[in-house]
Parts: structure tokens; sequence; C-alpha cells
């Protein structure tokens, strides 16, 4: 559910970022709000997105956990994309269970 993109949210990443990314995994829709690096999530797809992604469970796992480069879940028809590429990868910075290194003191 919507708790899962709080624990996978990047806030670096999403620093000073406003977009909207429509993401159908399965048979749910979610939407995910920056604004200006702040994160909104909503059950129900967002009128505009910059991206409308639909993908599976798994292929959502691959993407956010790095195994999985967004490009290459394209290629393999994966994941189908409304917006640009780099959208997703951007989107995939910022959803991300990858280990982020402790910032330094």
């Amino acid at each position: 559910g919507l708790n899962a993109f709080t624990a996978l949210f990047n806030p670096e990443a999403a620093r000073g970022l406003t977009e909207t990314y429509v993401l159908r995994i399965g048979d749910d829709v979610f939407t995910v709000r920056l604004e200006d690096g702040r994160m909104r999530t909503d059950v129900d797809a967002a009128d505009d997105p910059d991206l409308d992604a639909s993908m599976d469970m798994a292929t959502f796992f691959g993407l956010a956990s790095g195994q999985l480069e967004p490009r290459q879940a394209l290629r393999a028809d994966c994941v189908r994309i409304d917006g640009k590429p780099e959208t997703l990868e951007r989107c995939f910075k910022i959803l991300s269970i990858t280990p982020r290194l402790p910032a330094a003191a």
C-alpha cells in the first residue's frame, strides 16, 4: 500500500523536484506527487502526470531494489510508460531500497 512508498522515499534524490508519477502496479493504481522534494501519495490516478507507468509487482520491486534498470525493463516490455524514459529513471532514484550511505557528519 501507500506505506511502501514512504519506506522507499529518498528525499535526497527528490530535492527540489516537483513531478507527478502514476504507478499502476498489478491491479493497484497510485499517484506519487513530489512538491519541491516533499512526497504525497494517493490511491488513484492523477489527471496530468509527468509519468504514467504500468508494471507488475515483481517489476516494481526489481526497479525499486536496483536489480532491474528502468531502460532494461522498458526493452523487455516489463513496464509500459506514457512519459519519458528518463522520468522513469528519476522516479526509481526517488523510490529506491538501495542502501543509502550515511551522510558525512
